[in-house]
């Protein structure tokens, strides 16, 4: 893991997926920033410089708040945590969930590398790779298969991210 507090970025040595499930964000990528609304989904592969989660990144000119699901792999589980962004507030995280399941997990590696890759022509394995993989996650909630994690103490540790060196 590395920070860059001031630029407010951090790159994780993971595979990482963002979902905008509301709201407007300028998600940076690297030295690129991206505009993304609903239903956009930001593939983060492993050491690219992106948002640490401590600082606003709704895009005000489009609206007022962001919501985004956010997916983290780690090698025996996937964690997903939504985070909420409001123009005059900071960072809200809630529902901070780990699926251990191993379908969960190595579908979701499959789906990050393919997506990755970017294969001329493959767009559509990957579009079917993410279905799967939300409809694997959903079935998994709700037959209540997963860990809560604990809201971290933000003055301790402000990150809704597990310890990185955990081996679930």
């Amino acid at each position: 893991t590395a920070l860059w507090p001031e630029h407010n970025l951090n790159e994780v040595n993971v595979l990482k997926l963002a979902c905008v499930l509301s709201g407007y964000t300028d998600f940076q990528l690297g030295a690129q920033a991206v505009l993304c609304g609903p239903g956009y989904f930001i593939f983060i592969p492993p050491n690219l410089p992106h948002p640490d989660g401590l600082i606003n990144i709704t895009d005000t000119s489009q609206s007022t708040f962001c919501e985004i699901c956010y997916f983290h792999l780690y090698p025996n589980a996937v964690q997903c945590w939504v985070s909420r962004y409001e123009a005059a507030r900071q960072k809200r995280p809630f529902g901070n969930y780990l699926m251990t399941h191993e379908h969960v997990t190595r579908l979701f590696q499959v789906l990050m590398e393919e997506t990755i890759a970017g294969a001329h022509g493959e767009k559509e394995l990957s579009e079917k790779l993410l279905q799967s993989f939300l409809r694997l996650v959903q079935r998994e909630m709700n037959a209540g298969r997963f860990q809560e994690v604990p809201q971290a103490d933000e003055d301790r540790f402000p990150h809704p991210h597990l310890n990185d060196n955990r081996d679930f």
